[in-house]
């Protein structure tokens, strides 16, 4: 049970590294600045919550 639950939160963070990457290149590739703490702390809250 505990070992199915780490494979399920490993692949949630697996795909939240992916978003992000994604978005901080898209963020480099537009000349933007790349996202503030409060932005991360908010993506991370709503990653822990789900």
């Amino acid at each position: 049970m505990l070992e199915r639950r780490l494979e399920m939160d490993r692949g949630r963070g697996v795909q939240l590294k992916r978003t992000l990457g994604s978005w901080s290149r898209r963020v480099e590739g537009d000349g933007l600045e790349p996202p503030s703490a409060g932005v991360i702390r908010w993506c991370w809250t709503l990653y822990v919550r789900t």
